[in-house]
C-alpha cells in the first residue's frame, strides 16, 4: 500500500467528493480529451438526465472528483 500524510489521509476520512462546475457539454469534451492525453482513467461523459452531464475520475488518494456542465 502506497504511504500516505497524515493529511491525506484525514482528507480521504473526511470528503467523500468533490464536484467542479464547468461551462458546458464542449468544456467537457474538452476535459475528456485532456485526461486521455495524461493517461487519467474517468468515466468518460454520463448523462445524468435532465440534470446535465458529468466526467468521474479519482485523485491519487482515491477521493472521487467530479466535473459537471448542467444542460
Amino acid at each position: 500500500m502506497p504511504q500516505r500524510s497524515v493529511s491525506a489521509l484525514a482528507l480521504t476520512h473526511a470528503v467523500d467528493h468533490l464536484a467542479f462546475h464547468v461551462r458546458d457539454r464542449d468544456a467537457l469534451e474538452h476535459w475528456v480529451a485532456h485526461l486521455d492525453e495524461a493517461g487519467v482513467a474517468h468515466s468518460g461523459i454520463v448523462d445524468v438526465g435532465g440534470w446535465g452531464w458529468m466526467i468521474e475520475l479519482r485523485d491519487p488518494d482515491g477521493i472521487q472528483l467530479e466535473l459537471f456542465a448542467r444542460s
